[in-house]
């Protein structure tokens, strides 16, 4: 049993306060979706206790809006649409395919690209999109940034190629929308050394600091780190650009908003010209396509080192770190900690659904960057890094059949969820990776063989097919202020900018 947060709200009505006790591990912790095609399919989700949160399963004979594995006209407008289709179904292991729910590419801390999370405050099962809707919420996987030490995760940084910065909820259709239809507000993040990178930007509210990871479009990178940095999470929620300004009835351009000011003030930037406290990637074992010419996730940790992880398509990945200029006495990069080559791979040149990924504890203390090791979605190669610090782990699993997507479990670990097929009795397998005592009695740059046990919990979770069938793995989206010391509400009231 996890502990419980009391909660304070202000009541509906004017008349005071109210308390809710609310248990934290009684959120949803992750959905397996199988469906197979004219026979049976649906979803179960598990909560933090791993117990079962809710699930929904339905076949091909049940009545006109209820949930059906085929395409009837009886079904929703989605599976009515594409039921049939690779897409929906869940029938293959992700092997080298490029249409499987199961891929490693599609799940990541903005949730599964196909598929929209549940309210944690009813049914929290997720919900199939159209795959065109697949594809518009993939833009905002490709170019979400880190958030480390943040343990209010309901906002999420975006940088795409070439310095645009947007911020907004964590979510994926709506950074689609705001982008596609001009809707967010966003400013081009001056240059320093070069272009920054699809996904290159971590921001760390606990410090006040925001870091991006720039190129010269030739595979050397060089971090540039932005201090005093006001409260992204107050900006992504209000979307009030001008916070802290007079309200006017003049019009007035974005660029002229208080978050765009701090950012074309380039003495915010350390060092204010294109030179300075860190320097250059060196150990990149190999360049191979854009994926790993214009993309990259980076931590910027508590003691100022950063830790950058890429998707080498046809290649492997590598994981370079930079020294702090506080803590090691200079900013230059370690080169290479991490690499690791197997087979043929693709990213997102194929497609924005392809490439790295990343995902956080529920405190932020441990980022997990990773990516396939096999075609657009099998195996997996991942880093995991400790924010106060810089410390990191590998674990690169190569197969050429199912995928592995890591959860956040809990308040500082993961699970590690396979797409391995449910049919014999195996059910949904899994294993856990607890970061504390991993990291606690692993040497630094080690491999902890963090998927060495899949089968863990093999015949004790059930699956929505009674036959052959790899399920896609989705993580819950929920609110992981309650892991930890907060006692307001993660939507009421979050910091105001100062």
């Amino acid at each position: 049993m996890g502990r419980r947060v009391t909660v304070v709200q202000q009541s509906g009505g004017g008349a005071g306060t109210s308390t809710v006790e609310r248990d934290p591990f009684e959120q949803p912790c992750f959905t397996a979706y199988n469906n197979a095609y004219n026979y049976s399919g649906g979803y179960f989700t598990w909560d933090h206790n791993l117990n079962v949160h809710n699930w929904i399963i339905g076949d091909n004979g049940n009545g006109y809006g209820s949930y059906r594995s085929d395409n009837s006209s009886q079904n929703t407008e989605f599976i009515n649409d594409q039921g049939s289709s690779n897409w929906a179904n869940t029938w293959s292991e992700p092997s080298s395919s490029t249409d499987r729910v199961n891929l490693t590419s599609y799940a990541g801390y903005l949730g599964h690209s196909m598929f929209l999370n549940g309210s944690c405050n009813g049914s929290a099962t997720p919900w199939i999109t159209q795959t065109n809707g697949s594809e518009y919420r993939s833009y905002a996987f490709r170019d979400v940034g880190t958030v480390p030490g943040e343990t209010h995760q309901d906002y999420a940084v975006f940088m795409q190629f070439g310095g645009t910065f947007r911020t907004c909820s964590r979510s994926a259709s709506e950074y689609w929308m705001g982008v596609n239809y001009g809707k967010l507000p966003s400013t081009d993040i001056p240059d320093g050394y070069g272009s920054q990178l699809h996904s290159g930007v971590s921001y760390n509210r606990k410090r006040n600091k925001i870091a991006f990871m720039e190129t010269n479009d030739n595979y050397t990178f060089q971090p540039f780190v932005w201090s005093n940095c006001p409260n992204l999470r107050s900006y992504a929620h209000s979307q009030n650009w001008y916070q802290g300004q007079a309200e006017q009835a003049a019009a007035r351009g974005i660029g002229n908003s208080t978050l765009s000011t701090y950012f074309q003030t380039t003495s915010n930037r350390s060092p204010a010209s294109g030179t300075g406290s860190y320097g250059t990637s060196n150990g990149k074992p190999t360049n191979q396509t854009t994926e790993d010419q214009r993309r990259g996730h980076l931590v910027l940790c508590d003691n100022d080192r950063i830790v950058f992880h890429q998707m080498i398509p046809g290649y492997g990945s590598w994981t370079g770190r930079w020294n702090s200029p506080s803590v090691d006495g200079n900013g230059n990069c370690q080169g290479s900690i991490r690499s690791t080559s197997w087979t043929t791979s693709y990213g997102y040149e194929q497609g924005t659904r392809y490439g790295a990924r990343f995902t956080q504890t529920s405190d932020g203390r441990y980022v997990a960057m990773y990516c396939p090791s096999y075609y657009y979605g099998a195996g997996i190669m991942i880093t995991i890094t400790r924010v106060s610090d810089g410390k990191s782990l590998h674990t690169t699993w190569t197969t050429s059949s199912e995928s592995v997507i890591p959860c956040p479990f809990g308040k500082s670990n993961f699970l590690m969820v396979s797409s391995r097929n449910t049919d014999g009795g195996q059910g949904v397998r899994f294993t856990q990776f607890n970061c504390d005592y991993r990291f606690g009695n692993t040497a630094d740059n080690n491999d902890p063989s963090m998927v060495d046990s899949i089968d863990a919990s093999g015949y004790q979770f059930d699956s929505c097919a009674y036959s052959t069938s790899y399920p896609g793995i989705i993580p819950s989206i929920y609110n992981t202020a309650l892991f930890n010391s907060e006692t307001s509400d993660v939507k009421d009231g979050y910091d105001p900018v100062t």
